[in-house]
């Protein structure tokens, strides 16, 4: 699998990849879901789940299948 810039392609509405992003903190990977031109994580608190877009996308590539012995 190779990763692939965001400004080239673009993967399928809600295609779940990883992500190469930058924020304030660097540059980082992260399981994300493609939707309306934004990649989206999950957050997770003590009482609720919701989505919110990640900081400057990067690249992506489609997540890999895990080994199942």
């Amino acid at each position: 699998m190779e990763w692939i810039l965001c400004s080239l392609e673009s993967p399928n509405k809600d295609q779940e990849v990883l992500l190469t992003f930058k924020n304030s903190a660097g540059l980082h990977v992260g399981e994300a879901t493609f939707k309306s031109d934004t990649y989206f994580y999950v957050v997770q608190t003590d009482n609720e789940s919701y989505e919110d877009a990640y900081g400057i996308p990067v690249a992506w590539m489609s997540k890999p299948i895990a080994y199942i012995p």
